[in-house]
């Protein structure tokens, strides 16, 4: 198996993990921000692979974007999870849902 495939094959498992937790994760806010952290790191490794496979820089470009897209995720929805940790006791999206009232 070469390179470009074994990174592909983790790179989907990686997609395929985060889909099926983004879909699993009802209550937790958490559990849903990681499944999402999971589907673009399987995405960014997907470019990267891409990238590595046909010689191209526009992959690498794009992976480090989508690594830039995750980590300002982190810092927005950590921010929304510790406002909302200060103002109830849980971070359950049940308790978000109700704000929105």
């Amino acid at each position: 198996m070469t390179l470009m495939a074994a990174c592909l094959v983790v790179s989907s498992c990686l997609f395929a993990l985060g889909i099926v937790g983004a879909l699993l994760a009802r209550s937790s806010a958490l559990a849903l921000m990681m499944s999402v952290q999971l589907v673009l790191l399987g995405a960014g490794l997907n470019f990267a692979a891409f990238a590595v496979g046909r010689d191209d820089p526009t992959g690498i470009v794009l992976a480090v974007l989508a690594f830039v897209v995750a980590f300002a995720q982190v810092l927005l929805f950590g921010a929304l999870l510790f406002a909302v940790l200060r103002n109830n006791d849980s971070v359950s999206l049940r308790v978000i849902n109700i704000l929105r009232d």
